[in-house]
Protein backbone atom coordinates (compact mmCIF):
# COMPACT_ATOMS: atom_id res chain seq x y z
CA UNK A 1 0.00 0.00 0.00
CA UNK A 2 2.83 2.31 1.07
CA UNK A 3 4.58 1.73 -2.58
CA UNK A 4 1.33 2.33 -4.58
CA UNK A 5 0.75 5.34 -2.61
CA UNK A 6 4.13 6.61 -3.28
CA UNK A 7 4.36 5.90 -7.19
CA UNK A 8 0.58 7.66 -7.13
CA UNK A 9 1.80 10.58 -5.30
CA UNK A 10 4.71 11.31 -7.67
CA UNK A 11 1.77 10.71 -10.77
CA UNK A 12 -0.75 13.73 -8.56
CA UNK A 13 2.13 15.82 -7.59
CA UNK A 14 2.70 15.85 -11.70
CA UNK A 15 -0.89 16.48 -12.24
CA UNK A 16 -0.76 19.08 -9.68
CA UNK A 17 2.32 20.65 -12.06
CA UNK A 18 0.86 20.62 -14.87
CA UNK A 19 -2.38 22.16 -13.53
CA UNK A 20 -0.97 24.60 -11.07
CA UNK A 21 2.50 25.38 -12.09
CA UNK A 22 2.01 25.24 -15.83
CA UNK A 23 -1.56 27.35 -15.11
CA UNK A 24 0.52 30.40 -13.55
CA UNK A 25 3.14 30.59 -16.70
CA UNK A 26 0.53 30.79 -18.83
CA UNK A 27 -0.87 33.60 -16.50
CA UNK A 28 2.45 34.74 -16.25
CA UNK A 29 3.14 35.02 -19.95
CA UNK A 30 -0.21 36.69 -20.64
CA UNK A 31 0.44 39.14 -18.52
CA UNK A 32 4.05 39.74 -20.13
CA UNK A 33 2.74 39.98 -23.46
CA UNK A 34 0.20 42.91 -22.52
CA UNK A 35 2.63 45.32 -20.98
CA UNK A 36 4.71 44.09 -23.66
CA UNK A 37 2.13 45.61 -25.58
CA UNK A 38 1.27 48.39 -23.47
CA UNK A 39 4.75 49.23 -23.41
CA UNK A 40 5.66 49.58 -27.30
CA UNK A 41 2.72 51.48 -27.99
CA UNK A 42 3.22 54.03 -25.47
CA UNK A 43 6.74 54.48 -26.41
CA UNK A 44 5.92 54.62 -30.18
CA UNK A 45 3.29 57.37 -29.17
CA UNK A 46 6.36 59.36 -26.81
CA UNK A 47 8.32 59.21 -30.57
CA UNK A 48 5.74 60.01 -32.37
CA UNK A 49 5.22 63.37 -30.79
CA UNK A 50 8.93 63.61 -29.72
CA UNK A 51 8.60 63.80 -25.79
CA UNK A 52 11.92 62.93 -24.20
CA UNK A 53 10.54 59.81 -22.37
CA UNK A 54 11.02 58.26 -26.08
CA UNK A 55 14.74 58.37 -25.18
CA UNK A 56 14.51 56.07 -22.05
CA UNK A 57 12.60 53.50 -23.65
CA UNK A 58 13.39 51.17 -20.89
CA UNK A 59 12.14 53.01 -17.91
CA UNK A 60 8.64 53.41 -19.89
CA UNK A 61 9.05 49.65 -20.30
CA UNK A 62 9.59 48.92 -17.07
CA UNK A 63 6.55 51.16 -15.19
CA UNK A 64 4.04 49.50 -17.82
CA UNK A 65 5.47 45.82 -17.24
CA UNK A 66 5.28 46.65 -13.63
CA UNK A 67 1.51 48.06 -13.90
CA UNK A 68 0.37 44.61 -16.08
CA UNK A 69 1.66 42.59 -13.83
CA UNK A 70 -0.03 40.78 -10.17
CA UNK A 71 3.20 39.35 -8.86
CA UNK A 72 5.57 42.45 -9.31
CA UNK A 73 7.83 39.34 -11.09
CA UNK A 74 8.05 41.50 -14.67
CA UNK A 75 11.62 42.54 -15.32
CA UNK A 76 12.65 44.31 -18.83
CA UNK A 77 15.04 42.39 -21.03
CA UNK A 78 15.01 44.82 -23.84
CA UNK A 79 13.92 47.71 -24.75
CA UNK A 80 15.04 49.48 -28.03
CA UNK A 81 13.75 52.50 -30.16
CA UNK A 82 14.90 52.52 -33.95
CA UNK A 83 14.41 56.18 -34.55
CA UNK A 84 15.34 56.02 -38.34
CA UNK A 85 12.97 53.44 -39.15
CA UNK A 86 10.09 54.78 -36.72
CA UNK A 87 10.22 51.43 -34.61
CA UNK A 88 9.91 49.96 -31.01
CA UNK A 89 10.56 46.91 -30.11
CA UNK A 90 10.53 45.21 -26.39
CA UNK A 91 11.43 42.40 -24.62
CA UNK A 92 9.56 41.25 -21.19
CA UNK A 93 10.93 38.19 -18.84
CA UNK A 94 10.11 36.98 -15.47
CA UNK A 95 12.02 38.47 -12.92
CA UNK A 96 12.82 40.18 -9.89
CA UNK A 97 13.95 43.22 -7.92
CA UNK A 98 17.80 42.32 -9.65
CA UNK A 99 16.42 42.07 -13.19
CA UNK A 100 15.44 38.86 -15.14
CA UNK A 101 14.75 35.96 -13.69
CA UNK A 102 12.60 32.82 -13.09
CA UNK A 103 9.58 32.17 -11.13
CA UNK A 104 10.23 29.27 -8.37
CA UNK A 105 7.84 26.50 -8.73
CA UNK A 106 5.83 24.60 -6.30
CA UNK A 107 4.93 20.87 -7.66
CA UNK A 108 6.93 20.80 -10.78
CA UNK A 109 9.66 19.98 -8.21
CA UNK A 110 8.69 16.39 -7.88
CA UNK A 111 9.55 16.61 -11.43
CA UNK A 112 12.79 17.97 -11.29
CA UNK A 113 12.09 21.66 -12.37
CA UNK A 114 12.48 23.75 -9.49
CA UNK A 115 11.86 27.22 -11.14
CA UNK A 116 11.32 28.35 -15.06
CA UNK A 117 11.39 31.59 -17.17
CA UNK A 118 8.59 32.99 -19.63
CA UNK A 119 8.75 35.77 -21.50
CA UNK A 120 7.12 38.01 -24.21
CA UNK A 121 7.90 40.51 -26.88
CA UNK A 122 6.16 43.25 -29.13
CA UNK A 123 6.90 46.07 -31.92
CA UNK A 124 4.98 48.99 -32.41
CA UNK A 125 5.64 51.57 -35.47
CA UNK A 126 4.41 55.32 -36.24
CA UNK A 127 4.44 57.48 -38.83
CA UNK A 128 2.19 59.61 -40.76
CA UNK A 129 -1.60 58.74 -41.64
CA UNK A 130 -2.06 57.04 -45.25
CA UNK A 131 -5.60 56.78 -44.90
CA UNK A 132 -8.56 55.92 -42.86
CA UNK A 133 -11.94 57.56 -42.26
CA UNK A 134 -12.92 61.36 -42.63
CA UNK A 135 -15.56 61.84 -39.96
CA UNK A 136 -16.60 65.17 -41.71
CA UNK A 137 -16.76 65.62 -45.48
CA UNK A 138 -14.16 68.43 -45.11
CA UNK A 139 -10.21 68.82 -46.28
CA UNK A 140 -8.35 71.56 -45.05
CA UNK A 141 -5.82 73.83 -46.91
CA UNK A 142 -2.08 73.02 -46.23
CA UNK A 143 -1.81 77.06 -45.77
CA UNK A 144 -4.15 77.11 -43.51
CA UNK A 145 -2.79 74.51 -41.38
CA UNK A 146 0.51 76.13 -41.71
CA UNK A 147 -0.44 79.37 -40.73
CA UNK A 148 -3.05 78.75 -37.83
CA UNK A 149 -1.25 75.40 -36.16
CA UNK A 150 -0.33 77.31 -32.87
CA UNK A 151 -2.14 79.79 -33.28
CA UNK A 152 -4.80 78.61 -30.57
CA UNK A 153 -8.91 78.58 -30.97
CA UNK A 154 -9.06 79.76 -34.84
CA UNK A 155 -12.33 80.22 -37.34
CA UNK A 156 -11.39 78.76 -40.63
CA UNK A 157 -13.71 79.51 -43.13
CA UNK A 158 -15.69 77.60 -46.13
CA UNK A 159 -14.25 77.94 -49.76
CA UNK A 160 -17.71 79.75 -50.70
CA UNK A 161 -16.95 82.62 -48.07
CA UNK A 162 -13.62 82.94 -49.58
CA UNK A 163 -12.37 84.37 -46.35
CA UNK A 164 -8.84 82.51 -45.56
CA UNK A 165 -6.56 85.30 -44.60
CA UNK A 166 -3.91 82.41 -44.01
CA UNK A 167 -3.70 81.45 -47.58
CA UNK A 168 -2.50 84.09 -49.76
CA UNK A 169 -3.63 85.16 -53.38
CA UNK A 170 -3.11 82.57 -55.86
CA UNK A 171 -2.19 79.57 -53.63
CA UNK A 172 -4.54 76.21 -53.35
CA UNK A 173 -6.51 78.17 -49.97
CA UNK A 174 -7.04 81.34 -51.39
CA UNK A 175 -10.96 80.38 -52.16
CA UNK A 176 -10.92 79.53 -48.45
CA UNK A 177 -9.32 77.31 -45.61
CA UNK A 178 -11.69 74.04 -46.38
CA UNK A 179 -13.63 73.24 -48.81
CA UNK A 180 -16.27 70.12 -48.37
CA UNK A 181 -15.37 67.16 -50.92
CA UNK A 182 -16.63 63.72 -52.11
CA UNK A 183 -14.80 60.83 -53.27
CA UNK A 184 -16.31 61.13 -57.04
CA UNK A 185 -17.80 63.93 -59.03
CA UNK A 186 -21.46 61.83 -59.20
CA UNK A 187 -21.62 60.99 -56.03
CA UNK A 188 -24.48 62.56 -55.11
CA UNK A 189 -23.72 63.51 -51.37
CA UNK A 190 -20.64 63.56 -49.69
CA UNK A 191 -20.23 60.32 -47.53
CA UNK A 192 -19.34 61.08 -43.74
CA UNK A 193 -17.16 58.51 -42.50
CA UNK A 194 -15.54 57.79 -45.95
CA UNK A 195 -12.20 56.12 -46.37
CA UNK A 196 -9.73 58.72 -47.43
CA UNK A 197 -6.67 58.36 -48.56
CA UNK A 198 -3.33 60.44 -49.32
CA UNK A 199 -2.32 60.96 -53.02
CA UNK A 200 -6.07 60.83 -53.33
CA UNK A 201 -7.87 63.41 -55.85
CA UNK A 202 -11.03 63.98 -54.62
CA UNK A 203 -14.14 66.08 -56.09
CA UNK A 204 -15.69 69.58 -54.58
CA UNK A 205 -18.98 69.94 -53.46
CA UNK A 206 -19.98 72.98 -53.89
CA UNK A 207 -22.47 75.31 -51.54
CA UNK A 208 -22.71 76.37 -48.41
CA UNK A 209 -24.73 74.05 -46.64
CA UNK A 210 -23.08 71.00 -44.67
CA UNK A 211 -24.02 67.42 -46.35
CA UNK A 212 -26.93 65.65 -44.56
CA UNK A 213 -24.87 62.77 -43.61
CA UNK A 214 -22.61 64.65 -40.92
CA UNK A 215 -25.53 66.43 -39.33
CA UNK A 216 -25.63 63.52 -36.93
CA UNK A 217 -21.67 63.78 -36.41
CA UNK A 218 -22.22 67.35 -35.24
CA UNK A 219 -25.09 66.60 -33.20
CA UNK A 220 -22.95 63.94 -31.29
CA UNK A 221 -19.88 66.41 -30.88
CA UNK A 222 -22.59 69.07 -29.40
CA UNK A 223 -23.64 66.09 -26.92
CA UNK A 224 -20.96 65.43 -25.78
CA UNK A 225 -21.13 61.37 -27.03
CA UNK A 226 -18.30 61.87 -29.72
CA UNK A 227 -15.06 63.24 -28.83
CA UNK A 228 -14.56 66.46 -30.66
CA UNK A 229 -10.80 66.06 -32.26
CA UNK A 230 -11.29 64.63 -35.68
CA UNK A 231 -9.25 63.55 -38.18
CA UNK A 232 -9.52 65.60 -41.41
CA UNK A 233 -7.64 64.92 -44.67
CA UNK A 234 -5.27 67.52 -45.85
CA UNK A 235 -4.96 69.24 -49.62
CA UNK A 236 -2.28 70.69 -50.81
CA UNK A 237 -3.60 71.60 -54.52
CA UNK A 238 -6.57 72.58 -56.13
CA UNK A 239 -7.25 72.26 -59.67
CA UNK A 240 -10.76 73.60 -61.74
CA UNK A 241 -13.50 75.23 -60.10
CA UNK A 242 -16.83 74.86 -58.50
CA UNK A 243 -18.54 71.89 -59.42
CA UNK A 244 -15.54 70.96 -61.78
CA UNK A 245 -12.43 71.82 -58.63
CA UNK A 246 -10.82 68.55 -57.29
CA UNK A 247 -8.10 68.30 -54.64
CA UNK A 248 -5.05 66.42 -54.28
CA UNK A 249 -5.01 65.21 -50.34
CA UNK A 250 -1.42 65.54 -49.39
CA UNK A 251 -1.48 64.51 -45.25
CA UNK A 252 -4.02 64.43 -42.20
CA UNK A 253 -4.33 67.07 -39.29
CA UNK A 254 -6.10 66.76 -35.89
CA UNK A 255 -8.43 69.66 -35.32
CA UNK A 256 -10.30 69.99 -32.03
CA UNK A 257 -13.98 71.17 -32.85
CA UNK A 258 -15.39 73.81 -30.70
CA UNK A 259 -17.99 75.17 -32.98
CA UNK A 260 -19.48 75.87 -36.19
CA UNK A 261 -21.90 77.79 -37.93
CA UNK A 262 -23.37 76.24 -41.70
CA UNK A 263 -26.57 77.39 -43.29
CA UNK A 264 -28.25 74.13 -42.47
CA UNK A 265 -27.44 73.57 -39.10
CA UNK A 266 -28.30 75.50 -35.74
CA UNK A 267 -25.15 77.92 -35.02
CA UNK A 268 -22.82 76.12 -32.31
CA UNK A 269 -20.97 78.16 -30.24
CA UNK A 270 -19.54 80.43 -33.02
CA UNK A 271 -17.18 83.42 -31.62
CA UNK A 272 -18.48 86.75 -32.75
CA UNK A 273 -16.33 87.93 -35.73
CA UNK A 274 -15.66 91.44 -37.32
CA UNK A 275 -16.18 92.23 -41.02
CA UNK A 276 -14.16 92.65 -43.67
CA UNK A 277 -10.52 91.16 -43.32
CA UNK A 278 -11.69 89.27 -40.36
CA UNK A 279 -15.16 88.50 -41.63
CA UNK A 280 -16.10 85.15 -40.62
CA UNK A 281 -19.53 84.45 -41.31
CA UNK A 282 -19.82 80.92 -41.59
CA UNK A 283 -17.06 78.45 -41.20
CA UNK A 284 -15.55 76.14 -38.29
CA UNK A 285 -14.14 77.09 -35.07
CA UNK A 286 -11.50 75.22 -33.25
CA UNK A 287 -7.68 74.51 -32.95
CA UNK A 288 -5.29 71.88 -34.10
CA UNK A 289 -3.83 69.94 -31.85
CA UNK A 290 -1.19 67.43 -31.85
CA UNK A 291 -2.65 63.81 -31.48
CA UNK A 292 -1.63 60.63 -31.93
CA UNK A 293 -4.25 57.99 -33.07
CA UNK A 294 -4.91 53.78 -32.97
CA UNK A 295 -7.56 52.82 -34.38
CA UNK A 296 -8.68 52.71 -37.90
CA UNK A 297 -5.58 54.57 -39.59
CA UNK A 298 -3.50 52.95 -41.91
CA UNK A 299 0.70 54.21 -41.11
CA UNK A 300 2.36 55.07 -43.77
CA UNK A 301 6.70 54.65 -43.13
CA UNK A 302 6.78 58.43 -44.05
CA UNK A 303 7.95 60.72 -40.72
CA UNK A 304 4.33 62.20 -38.80
CA UNK A 305 3.30 65.64 -40.41
CA UNK A 306 0.72 68.31 -39.31
CA UNK A 307 1.00 67.01 -35.79
CA UNK A 308 -0.73 64.26 -36.52
CA UNK A 309 0.90 60.30 -35.88
CA UNK A 310 -0.49 56.94 -36.02
CA UNK A 311 0.78 54.06 -33.89
CA UNK A 312 0.02 50.55 -34.67
CA UNK A 313 1.64 47.03 -33.13
CA UNK A 314 3.97 45.27 -35.52
CA UNK A 315 3.95 41.72 -34.21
Amino acid sequence: MAVITAVSLVVLLGFAAISIDVGMLYQERAELQSGADASALAIAQDCAVGRLACDTPTDSAQDLADANATDDAAAVAEATVDKAAQQVDVRLATGDESGVGSLSLAFARVLGHDSATVGASSGAQWGAVKKGPAQLSIAFAQCEVDAKFDAGPVVIGMQDNKNSQACPSGTSGSAGGFGWYKLAKNDSDPACGATVAVSVVVAADTGANLPSLCDEILAQIKSGALDNILLFPVYNTVTGSGAGAEYTITSWVAFEVLGWKFTSNEEHNFPVCTTGAQSCNKGIYGQFVEYVTLDDYELSQQPPSNGLAVVQLTD
